[in-house]
């Protein structure tokens, strides 16, 4: 790695430091594994060698603002019903509005979800969470995939948000139609791929990925609570209070736990 760091590549430029990264954290995950299979192994053996990445802590990647969440609110209400992108509008929202990581929303289990009180509740990275589904609009785009056509909870899944998609056809008409695997839930790298073509829809900041709706959040959340850190941290399944101390503005009403849309682009109104 100290060599690649100053070695050019054959188009005469030196690596990219995604490149760089990339290669880190192949070695990286290499060693890490080598001590899961034997103890006697250090783990986390490049810091030890000096080869850890520099990052600068103080800051913070790009976060949604409410100018955003405005394009994004048109965006689902536009496209409720066009099949290409009806699966992915309830996954949005849910980014949008719960701070939730990518990982937990798409596996979201049927069994998880309290029909009664509208709650979700599960484990997160390190401890068993509780979110409240607030919002109306979200509750009635998760029904048909919870409920059957009867109005039973569904049995012939485990997800929420299954394997589902519509495939566009070719410039001949040919191919295209709907593909749809139960036993499996949407894949992470398909939230990244739809998220970035509506970025690129939309006119965003391309450097916005799906985890900045989790910052964005955490920053507004903190600023409708006046700074209340623990909640945050609480809210979103921090462990530690050091990560949301990083945005330190934002927070929302305490009985809420999902942001309220309506009230985001008020705010924009009137600003």
């Amino acid at each position: 790695l100290m060599e690649l760091r100053k070695t050019k590549t054959r188009y005469g430029k030196f690596h990219s430091k995604n490149t760089l990264n990339g290669y880190y954290s192949r070695i990286k995950s290499f060693f890490n594994w080598m001590n899961s299979k034997d103890e006697q192994f250090i783990h986390n053996m490049l810091r030890l060698k000096g080869f850890t990445q520099e990052r600068n802590k103080e800051k913070l990647p790009p976060a949604i603002d409410e100018n955003d969440i405005v394009k994004f609110v048109k965006y689902l209400d536009e496209n409720k019903e066009n099949k290409y992108e009806k699966h992915f509008i309830p996954i949005l929202r849910m980014l949008l509005i719960t701070g939730c990581r990518i990982g937990e929303i798409i596996s979201m289990k049927i069994e998880d979800i309290d029909l009664n009180t509208r709650t979700w509740n599960f484990w997160g990275k390190t401890k068993r969470r509780t979110i409240k589904l607030d919002s109306g609009t979200l509750w009635e785009e998760l029904m048909p995939l919870i409920l059957d056509e009867k109005g039973n909870v569904r049995t012939d899944k485990k997800w929420v948000f299954h394997c589902e998609y519509w495939r566009k056809p070719n410039k001949d008409g040919r191919g295209g139609g709907v593909k749809k695997v139960l036993s499996k839930h949407f894949s992470s790298s398909g939230v990244h791929h739809e998220f970035k073509k509506v970025v690129k829809e939309l006119g965003l900041n391309p450097k916005l990925s799906p985890h900045s709706c989790r910052r964005g959040f955490i920053t507004m959340m903190l600023r409708k609570t006046n700074g209340d850190i623990p909640l945050v941290a609480s809210l979103v399944g921090h462990s530690s209070w050091e990560m949301v101390h990083r945005y330190k503005r934002e927070i929302l009403p305490k009985e809420r736990t999902t942001l309220d849309l309506s009230e985001v682009l008020q705010g924009v109104e009137n600003g």
